[in-house]
């Protein structure tokens, strides 16, 4: 198990969702969950595929696992 780091300034955005029914996860890149094809269009948003399937450069971004669903990802910067 490896660990995801937060920056304090995304802090804010993930407190706005943790109010939710299920906990929020912090999902590494590459993560099994995101991974998965046959249910991918299920837990991620639309607006949010590109932004975690970056095709271009082979990478899959970390997320952010709120309710059952992928509407959140972490850029590093």
């Amino acid at each position: 198990m490896g660990f995801l780091t937060l920056l304090k300034s995304d802090l804010a955005g993930l407190e706005r969702i943790s109010g939710t029914k299920s906990p929020v996860r912090l999902l590494p890149r590459f993560d099994a969950y995101v991974v998965e094809y046959r249910g991918r269009k299920r837990l991620i948003a639309q607006e949010y595929q590109e932004k975690i399937f970056w095709k271009k450069r082979g990478e899959i971004a970390a997320s952010i696992l709120a309710n059952g669903r992928i509407d959140h990802h972490l850029f590093a910067s």
